[in-house]
């Protein structure tokens, strides 16, 4: 879809929108925004000549699940890397998603996830393997949702909500709106390490912007930790779900008109 829908909400008499960024693809893609840059990405590798795409996954992410898809569309070679857990009797969802669309899977013993996907590369360039960067950072994504935020009627809305990973979406965000209020919710990662993925992937793509209109919160619950919380919108519990929280317990604090920027969801 290349222009998602707005759609509006209420819950416990509060009404704002949702950006329903999460039916940017069908399936068997997963509910993922972060697609919109990663096919545009591994096309030109496939243009490159590179035919063996690597990609690692944490314990919640949809990134290897998005690549399998994409990989299995391009007739590329796909290999997942993930932590596997001693204590786990059966492979999680995306990993089950990810061997149904012919990727190849790669069991890592658990550990940090810096530290697993260094280890993860290393293995990768050594069998003639492309890896993706870590949490898919890259400036196709940037570009691309810059490009659909242009989108957002300007004078409609006087905050926007979004759940933050890594930054790269909302790096576009940022470039994709004036003058509205964008409050982010992080699942995990400092505002100071965010902000410097996103001042790099500026760089990268030449247009900048400034963190002026930019509030950065951290998510009541960590990173490995679900929120389970009702929400009238598929979204998902380790990302989005967080920020809807959020949202609703600072409500009244929040400048209407509200959008909520979803991503994804892993229903």
């Amino acid at each position: 879809m290349k222009h998602t829908p707005i759609e509006t909400y209420t819950f416990e008499n509060k009404q704002f929108d949702v950006k329903r960024e999460d039916l940017f693809k069908s399936p068997p893609y997963p509910k993922l925004a972060k697609l919109r840059g990663i096919i545009e990405h591994i096309s030109k590798l496939k243009d490159k000549g590179i035919y063996k795409i690597g990609v690692f996954d944490t314990r919640v992410s949809s990134a290897g699940w998005g690549v399998a898809a994409v990989c299995n569309e391009l007739n590329l070679e796909c290999h997942t890397f993930f932590p596997y857990l001693k204590a786990q009797e059966k492979l999680n969802k995306q990993q089950i998603k990810c061997k149904e669309l012919n990727a190849i899977l790669h069991k890592m013993k658990g550990g940090r996830t810096g530290i697993l996907y260094s280890r993860a590369k290393k293995i990768a360039e050594s069998e003639g393997i492309y890896m993706l960067p870590l949490g898919l950072v890259c400036t196709e994504t940037t570009l691309n949702v810059m490009r659909e935020a242009k989108f957002i009627p300007l004078d409609k809305y006087k905050s926007i909500i979004i759940s933050t990973g890594t930054g790269t979406i909302l790096s576009g965000v940022i470039l994709g709106v004036k003058n509205i209020k964008i409050y982010a919710i992080s699942a995990g990662m400092s505002e100071k390490k965010q902000k410097n993925r996103i001042k790099k992937l500026w760089e990268n793509v030449n247009i900048y912007s400034s963190f002026d209109n930019i509030e950065f919160h951290i998510s009541d619950t960590d990173y490995y930790t679900p929120e389970n919380c009702e929400c009238p919108f598929p979204s998902h519990e380790h990302y989005d779900r967080k920020a809807f929280k959020w949202m609703i317990d600072n409500f009244d604090k929040i400048e209407k008109p509200i959008l909520f920027w979803n991503i994804g969801s892993n229903e």
